[in-house]
């Protein structure tokens, strides 16, 4: 311990003693570990950290699976639910829900629109969460028509009842109706991720038999349920697809084709995150590798200096290891500090990166430094040290004294091993910055050309008003038809209105309205049917969002429930339902045996619903007048910047109905361009470590070639003494650093060809081994190389020949 300690205190005044060269490398490291950091805290977020449920190991998620279409994830039905709980073997609990209740709440100070879920009995049962006050639901209450009850989160009992214990028991008003609060969740429960309910969920009702459609077919929820200890999800798999096939034999007309499949529940979550945040720590460790390789050649310089302090501590009786060790310590004092540094960058980082990715990726929003970000970027700093400071201590370390106090009578280069050790270092960094350049330009690439893709529709002036019309005050299609009507003309009579109209899923918003289509005159098997999603609109619909209409009509105002039923398709639906046929006049009908035949009167373009990197699907449009939903999008397309309407629409809704809050407005070009924020987090990211290690690589060439220069100094003395011109020193300093530069853009596109390959993922309509990326990304950094190059190699030819033989 004194040994080292006597190190410790001997590296500190050595890097005293260059503070220029000690602020450059611990600015250096800073950067690049601050970066790591950075994206290490998003990883540790939401790729490393535990969810917020007790032994959350053990909760995973039950999604129907529909063979014959290739869906992997979608919804399943009540009755199924309750024949899981019925017959497993593996799990402790199974329960269903729904996220989508959107309760008004009432109170003296106004109204308030909540994200709601509706949960069976057994929910918190799988959550394993009790009641802070009061209960949570009883078997019972799942019962028809049982009564309607509530459960409130922390925060809304916070917010809006001012932690009031009596509010238990007592009365509250949602949607215009009486419900009875029976209990209050504690602080530490966390509702369910946004991603498995949509919407972050404050109060729970029970999910009554009576909701929606009983039937196997209708298939309109979700499943949680928690494993037994020490069963594996391969074990839980078996015991379910044992069940599905027995439901399949027992109810071919429902489940032929279906079963299930169990999914970690963290694993579910991340799936669609992974890659990106992986692929991105990969790449930000690559420009923390070129930031050693600059660190080490400023070592290498300082060698040159410290040779001979080297050679006499030797000549006085120290060993090759006490050098290396001293040597190594100075690399470590000089890593520590550039790691403390980079934590600091990180503090200031971290926030920016929330900022750029919670709205796509909600975990972001958690992301802080806490004691296992604290513990990488302490471990990543001492590898970091060791790295960047062997090929320093062992150039020292290795000096003879004899030659290095023999050194300097005609002022020598660097030694060929310093010299070896530049090389591999600018040929290693100039080989990652190509790679990460060609990767950040893929990426850049793929969002250039996502960008252009045509969404079917104009989003530009475009407002849409999220709207949930109770069913206590709408009870039915009559009332809500009303106020629709209603709304739509008083809003159309607003100035600076050109068109307004009423959707029941809004384009881009990832939700989907599945329905099963029955085509006249074929006969298919449930599992074979056609699976479309259906929107209900209002006729001006395809004229405020600018969607062609490609053949026969749109829909009248006379298109209601006194007249026969009718449908529009897209030109996807067209295209497969009747190719090389015309759909107008074939009837088709949703919703079972007993739906009406509806009358397919126009086909409209084709609008991407899940993002504009989905493939296109079927879509069937119905008038509203004809299937009034009672959640729908008001549209509103203003003949220019519509935001200075939003007041003007919030009092309209008021004056039709003071207790129906709107609960969310947004641009259409806000929502389609959140469709894509995803790929925008990962390319601003990607292109910034991009530019930072072309930067960095640029920085390194540069004083590599600098400390070549000054140590050639006499060498072109010489040179311009006996009639060289200025074109062939340049030509001389820059031809060696042509060659590594050369070498290290041929080693980086070998590198990029394999790791592209594992991003491909994140690409779009570009392949990742596109020609012209590859070829762009190492022109670019050739010529910043060279660039670099340049700045030292013109100073050489600026040597005074007669003073530099005169230091010889």
């Amino acid at each position: 311990m004194k040994r080292l300690a006597e190190d410790l205190r001997y590296g500190f005044r050595m890097l005293l003693k260059s503070p220029g060269f000690t602020l450059v490398a611990i600015l250096t490291l800073a950067l690049a570990m601050g970066a790591t950091t950075t994206i290490f805290s998003a990883v540790n977020a939401v790729l490393l950290r535990n969810l917020p449920y007790p032994d959350p190991g053990r909760l995973v998620l039950l999604w129907g699976e529909e063979r014959q279409r290739g869906i992997q994830r979608s919804q399943v039905s009540f009755p199924d639910v309750e024949e899981w709980l019925q017959e497993n073997q593996v799990f402790e609990d199974v329960a269903a829900y729904t996220g989508s209740w959107m309760p008004v709440l009432s109170t003296p100070s106004g109204v308030e629109q909540l994200g709601g879920a509706r949960v069976s009995d057994r929910f918190f049962r799988v959550m394993k969460t009790q009641a802070l006050l009061g209960r949570t639901f009883l078997p019972g209450e799942q019962l028809e028509h049982s009564g309607d009850v509530a459960v409130l989160s922390y925060a809304l009992w916070e917010r809006s009842f001012g932690k009031d214990p009596n509010v238990v028991g007592g009365k509250i008003t949602l949607d215009s109706k009486p419900y009875t609060v029976i209990g209050v969740l504690p602080a530490s429960f966390r509702p369910l991720p946004v991603r498995l309910v949509h919407r972050t969920s404050e109060i729970y009702r029970p999910l009554s038999r009576d909701f929606g459609d009983e039937t196997r077919s209708g298939r309109h929820l979700r499943a949680i349920a928690r494993l037994k200890p020490g069963v594996s999800l391969a074990q839980a798999q078996e015991e379910m697809n044992t069940i599905a096939r027995r439901l399949e034999l027992a109810y071919p007309e429902e489940n032929q084709g279906h079963g299930v499949r169990v999914v970690s529940m963290r694993e579910d979550l991340v799936e669609n995150i992974r890659p990106a945040l992986l692929i991105l720590q990969a790449c930000v460790l690559m420009t923390l590798l070129i930031a050693c390789a600059n660190v080490a050649n400023l070592l290498l310089a300082q060698s040159a200096v410290r040779r001979k302090e080297m050679a006499i501590r030797q000549a006085l009786g120290a060993n090759r290891n006490q050098l290396l060790r001293q040597k190594l310590t100075e690399s470590l004092v000089l890593s520590a500090l550039g790691g403390a540094a980079g934590l600091m960058v990180a503090f200031w980082c971290v926030p920016v990166v929330e900022s750029l990715g919670s709205r796509t990726i909600p975990e972001l929003a958690q992301v802080d430094i806490d004691w296992r970000v604290a513990a990488f970027c302490a471990v990543l700093s001492l590898i970091t040290g060791v790295v960047f400071g062997l090929v320093p201590a062992f150039e020292l370390a290795g000096v003879h004294p004899a030659v290095a106090l023999g050194e300097g009578v005609r002022g020598s280069s660097a030694a060929g091993g310093s010299r070896q050790g530049r090389r591999i270092l600018v040929i290693a960094e100039t080989a990652v910055a190509v790679m990460l350049l060609v990767c950040a330009g893929l990426l850049v690439n793929s969002f250039v050309r996502l960008r252009h893709v045509d969404p079917g529709f104009d989003p530009r002036n475009t407002l849409a008003v999220e709207l949930a019309l109770p069913s206590s005050r709408y009870p039915d299609g009559s009332a809500r038809g009303h106020f629709v009507a209603s709304l739509l003309e008083d809003i159309r009579r607003m100035p600076g209105v050109a068109a307004a109209s009423v959707v029941s899923v809004l384009p881009e918003s990832s939700s989907s309205n599945r329905v099963y289509l029955d085509i006249e005159g074929r006969v298919l098997p449930p599992y074979a049917r056609p699976a479309p999603d259906q929107y209900e609109i209002t006729p001006d619909y395809f004229r405020t969002m600018s969607i062609p209409l490609l053949a026969g009509r749109a829909f009248r105002e006379d298109d209601d429930a006194d007249h026969p039923p009718v449908a529009l398709i897209n030109l996807t639906a067209a295209r497969k339902l009747w190719p090389g046929e015309d759909p107008i006049g074939r009837r088709v009908r949703t919703g079972g045996p007993t739906a009406p035949w509806r009358t397919i009167v126009g086909v409209a373009g084709d609008v991407y619903q899940y993002g504009l990197d989905s493939p296109k699907t079927m879509q069937i449009y119905v008038p509203y007048r004809q299937n009034r939903v009672a959640s729908v999008m008001l549209l509103v397309r203003g003949f220019q910047d519509p935001r200075p309407l939003t007041p003007a629409i919030r009092a309209t809704v008021v004056a039709l109905d003071r207790e129906l809050p709107v609960a969310a407005v947004s641009t259409m070009d806000e929502i389609l361009s959140d469709s894509f924020s995803g790929r925008r987090f990962s390319m601003i990211l990607l292109a910034a470590l991009g530019a930072s290690a072309m930067m960095l690589a640029s920085i390194g060439i540069y004083g590599v070639t600098a400390y070549s220069v000054a140590q050639r100094t006499a060498e072109f003395g010489v040179r311009m003494a006996l009639g060289a011109q200025e074109r062939s020193v340049i030509l001389l300093v820059m031809e060696q650093n042509l060659a590594w530069i050369a070498a290290g853009t041929v080693i980086g596109l070998l590198l990029a060809s394999t790791f592209t390959r594992l991003m491909s993922s994140l690409l779009f309509g570009v392949s990742p081994y596109d020609p012209a990326t590859f070829a762009a990304a190492s022109v670019t950094l050739a010529m910043v190389a060279l660039s670099a190059s340049y700045v030292p190699a013109r100073r050489a030819t600026q040597v005074d020949p007669m003073a530099a033989l005169r230091s010889q």
